[in-house]
């Protein structure tokens, strides 16, 4: 979801970013996320069977 900008819009610490900063996070995760560069460094998690770590969601309804 980081690579969508209403995503992006709706999370508070975005609108600190400078827009060149964000334009080369969103170019740099791309390119990792499509040469497979991202998965080797952070996808070790998805070949375990099971994983353990905190996860806050927060769900507004009207």
């Amino acid at each position: 979801m980081l690579l969508e900008p209403a995503a992006r819009q709706a999370s508070s610490a975005w609108s600190f970013v400078d827009d060149g900063v964000r334009e080369r996070f969103d170019r740099t995760l791309r390119g990792d996320l499509a040469s497979g560069a991202w998965d080797r460094r952070f996808g070790h998690p998805r070949t375990r069977p099971a994983y353990e770590g905190s996860l806050v969601v927060v769900r507004a309804t009207p």
